[in-house]
């Protein structure tokens, strides 16, 4: 007769298989005050392990617990520890910790020859731990021979679990045809078997394999039948893992609207069950599909909230390669400091990834490259991604290579790059891309058609707008047209830069400082002229003036207004701040950094910048509104690293907002700050950390 503890992990089981994950943890709280022997003990652990697993939940103590117990009961009953090593190592696993090894060694040890099903999952967690730790050589062999146990048969749920690992563990180590090969194999096992219970699950598997190898029709058609299935059976959790993969698929496809309405569908489930684990990758499919469609908006906000939520899932990062996608988002959205730090957080460790991972990685660094160094780099990624996996990563890379190329002027190199980029896209159907890489060609292919059109839609249709925060760019109605570096865009930027116009001779001197007065006439005129064929009639010369035609306006010149307007304590003062940093979508001229003519320009627009910021701070604390004020500080430290004071006041925000941890963290910074200026730390910081590290409140 089974014990009150082990028919309450039944039921919990039984709760978390239907995606019940809440009424589970209640079960498995009551079975642990129910063991009353070692059996039982080691049941209500493993059941308690498997739900942490299930919905996410922190397991640094629990893991802890699983080894001081396995120690304790290692020499009387090896079984025993054995299981709740294993248990450990899970978490460890999916917690992606590389001191997993000697606890998988220590576990593998105890594995009774005669267990294959056991003997394949111990050697097959133990090839991830060592994926983990960055030896895939040894990781290999141990997965080969785990896939050869998974061959023998066992329990289906624990063949399952095992088949699980040897996937995530050689998708670790970009062995996704392995992968997928294993996943169709164990599909067909099903399906003989009539484990239907299992088969959503192991087409989710396949579906998401076949992401990592842009089999996209495979993918889609695995997930539309899991789909099906989970929810003719009531699955939760089975509908929300294929509703990920479909909306991977279909952001991947275009589909923005179904991609979104499967990634909130899928969300939804998941928080309806607290299954945290799959909630990040809807938000990867959101950022995808925004990527695809050129909203490098809604692709930040995608991947803002994907890596919040990777900082409280510990995930693989190898395996969505979602930092690179975040950058690029990040980058041509403007934010270029935000993007040259994710660029940092990528490179971290990943010369111990394989070559897809190395490839995207390489991509990314050559977009934040403004130098020709980015030229190399974009060479770089392409022999990596000859041994990658994915024909759509490769894709992507020529179609950023083939921009760089065009904005260079090098339109027959260009046109080769995207015309590459564009048959793939076309064959794999990802519709945003194929549109994007087709603009690009007709761009490239016929630069007088293409411009005698765009010409004549400003004279038909009027004003013109000049995007100048972040990457500079030109609207008028629905045609957005990316400004680019040298020749007649250099002069666009260059009205940016001196607020709209500028005497004739300045304008000589500034772009061609060594040249004759004569000689940068000429160069004017020509420049002129191919401004206007590039970009329409949007400059002019009136008289000894080079100016914006009537008709354009400038962000950053209406910007500057509001922001005078602000810091003159306009009765509307708050109101012109808001309005003024509605504007800032990125760094101004962030491509001219080492121009002379620009530094002006952009130091006064961070100074007026800095101090909107600080307006705005004062204005949200007076109004009791401290997480606002907060993040108005934080974006002006961003600004002005250096700067002690606002730190200062930061940290005494978070302490009336009862984060004290917060604050000490912004002090310590704050005397970082004064240590790289060779300054003492100032007094009210000094005071302040003395204040809080004591519990007092600041005076």
């Amino acid at each position: 007769m089974s014990s009150p503890a082990e028919r309450l992990c039944t039921a919990a089981e039984a709760a978390m298989a239907a995606g019940e994950v809440r009424q589970a943890e209640a079960l498995v709280t009551d079975a642990l005050t129910e063991v009353s022997n070692l059996e039982d003990r080691v049941r209500a652990r493993c059941t308690q392990a498997r739900l942490a697993l299930l919905a996410g939940r922190e397991t640094t103590d629990l893991i802890a617990l699983l080894r001081r117990e396995a120690g304790e009961v290692i020499d009387t009953d090896p079984t025993a520890a054995r299981t709740l090593l294993v248990q450990a190592v899970l978490l460890m696993l999916y917690a992606w910790r590389p001191d997993t090894v000697p606890v998988a060694e220590q576990a593998f040890a105890l594995v009774e020859p005669a267990d294959e099903a056991m003997h394949a999952r111990v050697e097959t967690m133990l090839g991830l731990a060592l994926v983990v730790a960055g030896d895939p050589d040894r990781a290999l062999g141990h997965l080969s021979r785990s896939t050869e146990l998974l061959r023998i048969g066992g329990p289906p749920q624990e063949m399952l679990q095992t088949l699980e690992h040897v996937v995530v563990a050689l998708a670790g180590i970009e062995r996704y045809a392995d992968a997928m090969t294993l996943c169709r194999r164990y599909v067909r096992v099903v399906r003989r078997t009539a484990a239907d219970g299992l088969l959503p699950t192991v087409l989710c598997l396949t579906a998401n394999t076949a992401f990592f190898l842009a089999e996209l029709d495979e993918m889609e058609v695995a997930a539309s039948e899991a789909l099906n299935l989970a929810r003719s059976r009531g699955l939760a959790s089975g509908e929300a893992f294929a509703r990920v993969c479909l909306a991977l698929v279909l952001a991947l496809r275009g589909a923005r609207v179904e991609a979104e309405e499967h990634a909130r569908a899928a969300a939804a489930v998941l928080d309806e069950v607290g299954l945290a684990v799959l909630v990040p990758t809807t938000w990867s499919a959101r950022g995808l599909a925004a990527l695809g469609l050129a909203d490098w908006d809604a692709a930040v906000a995608a991947y803002d909230e994907l890596a919040r939520l990777f900082a409280e899932v510990p995930t693989p990062r190898g395996l969505l390669h979602w930092h690179a996608d975040r950058l690029e988002a990040l980058w041509r959205s403007g934010a270029h400091e935000r993007a040259r730090e994710a660029l940092r957080v990528a490179e971290d460790g990943v010369e111990l990834q394989g070559p897809w991972e190395q490839a995207v990685v390489t991509r990314a660094a050559a977009l934040v490259d403004d130098t020709p160094h980015a030229e190399v780099l974009f060479g770089r990624a392409l022999t990596l991604h000859e041994d990658a996996a994915s024909p759509f990563e490769r894709a992507r890379t020529q179609l950023c290579f083939g921009e760089w190329l065009l904005d260079a002027g090098r339109t027959e190199e260009a046109t080769a790059q995207l015309g590459a980029a564009r048959a793939v896209f076309a064959e794999l159907d990802t519709r945003g891309w194929r549109d994007r890489a087709a603009a690009l060609l007709e761009r490239a292919c016929s630069p007088k058609v293409a411009d005698g059109a765009r010409l004549r839609v400003v004279q038909d249709s009027g004003p013109v707008r000049v995007q100048a925060f972040g990457p500079i760019t030109l609207v008028r109605d629905d045609l957005r047209e990316r400004v680019p570096m040298g020749g007649p865009g250099g002069l666009l930027r260059y009205l940016v830069a001196v607020g709209g116009s500028a005497h004739v001779d300045k304008v000589i001197d500034d772009l061609w400082p060594d040249a004759e007065l004569s000689r940068g006439g000429e160069r004017l005129r020509t420049l002129l002229a191919r401004a206007r064929r590039r970009f329409g009639p949007i400059v002019v010369r009136d008289g000894a003036t080079i100016r914006w035609a009537s008709g354009v306006s400038v962000d950053i010149d209406e910007f500057g207004e509001l922001a005078r307007l602000a810091l003159s304590k306009d009765d509307a003062a708050i109101d012109h701040a808001r309005a003024a940093m509605e504007l800032v979508r990125g760094d101004v001229l962030p491509l001219e950094r080492y121009a002379d003519w620009a530094v002006v320009a952009r130091e006064r627009h961070r100074q007026q910048r800095l101090a909107l910021l600080d307006l705005l701070a004062a204005d949200h604390l007076r109004h009791g509104r401290l997480s606002a004020a907060a993040d108005h500080l934080r974006r002006a430290i961003d600004d002005e690293p250096l700067d002690e004071s606002r730190r200062a006041r930061l940290a005494e925000i978070l302490i009336r907002g009862g984060d004290r941890v917060g604050a000490l963290a912004v002090l310590s910074d704050a005397e970082r700050a004064a240590d790289e200026l060779g300054v003492p730390v100032s007094p009210v910081v000094r005071d302040l950390r003395r204040r809080v590290a004591e519990g007092g409140e600041p005076a």
